[in-house]
């Protein structure tokens, strides 16, 4: 009881790693995850932040879709020269990462954050617009997200929870993503709220009318249950239409936060400058007692 007592303000439980252990550095592990439901694998990338190998303590977990995309590190990186892959950013805002590990490590050690698990399910697989979409779309005319929802909520977290020193407690664990990922985290977080106490979505795709109205519709079924919600929207008209969109249906929700971050965009780059700072809002300051 006492370790649930702390598991539920979401710090970390047990000694604290960073007093514990402050030159120790983050590391990462990767597999890979049958998914029968989509009818591939798929590969999973875990952020086990600095002090994880020297303390008993247990993490709060965050997962991401486009996992692939998270880290500066990545085993099945082309390796690219420095200058070229930069210069192909500079070009094309799909290309690059959210730079999340560097950034968890100075927001755990400053305190803004505490130290948690980040899982990464991969999407690189050429099959993204049909495992992440619940409804077909404009971008597939075959949608398994639905199906990849409960492979998350169901064989993801167990594997993790078993595999990993995570806390294992609703409030303590989130979902998150970007652009259809962020409809999808959506989607995961609202249908398993028994799982999710937590749900990021950044530059949702709410202008595709079978999307917008699966959410809507999903939204009205949960009513005022479920996680704290954060989206966070685009500064551009797109970004501006669906936040009016989506702001009625919000207002019904107490736990749900909408923001449009200045000069934001539907990048990777502008994704990687507002993921902290959003996880930040989201756990809240009760997360470090």
């Amino acid at each position: 009881m006492k370790q649930l007592a702390a598991a539920l303000v979401c710090g970390v439980v047990g000694t604290s790693p960073v007093a514990a252990c402050p030159d120790t550095p983050h590391r990462f592990e990767t597999f890979s995850l049958p998914a029968p439901a989509l009818g591939h694998a798929k590969r999973i990338l875990v952020y086990l932040p600095p002090g994880y190998e020297c303390t008993a303590g247990r993490y709060p977990v965050f997962y991401f879709n486009d996992g692939h995309d998270l880290f500066e590190w990545n085993p099945f990186a082309a390796g690219l020269d420095r200058a070229v892959a930069d210069e192909i950013a500079a070009r094309e805002g799909w290309y690059g990462s959210w730079r999340l590990d560097e950034q968890l490590d100075l927001a755990i050690a400053a305190g803004d954050l505490p130290p948690m698990i980040v899982v990464g399910i991969a999407a690189d697989d050429g099959l993204r617009s049909r495992d992440l979409a619940p409804v077909p779309w404009d971008g597939s005319a075959e949608a398994r997200g639905v199906s990849y929802g409960q492979f998350v909520a169901d064989m993801v977290i167990r594997t993790v929870d078993r595999a990993y020193r995570t806390i294992d407690v609703r409030r303590c664990r989130g979902i998150g993503g970007a652009s259809l990922g962020g409809v999808s985290a959506l989607q995961i977080g609202l249908t398993h709220h028994q799982q999710f106490g937590m749900v990021l979505a950044f530059s949702p795709v709410l202008r595709d009318p079978p999307i917008a109205g699966f959410l809507a519709a999903l939204w009205r079924s949960r009513g005022a249950r479920g996680p704290s919600v954060l989206i966070d929207f685009d500064d551009d008209p797109v970004g501006h239409a669906d936040f009016a969109w989506f702001e009625a249906m919000a207002a019904a929700r107490p736990q749900t936060t909408l923001v449009q971050t200045p000069r934001g965009k539907h990048t990777i780059a502008s994704w990687a400058e507002r993921a902290v700072p959003a996880l930040e809002r989201l756990f809240g300051r009760q997360c470090l007692d």
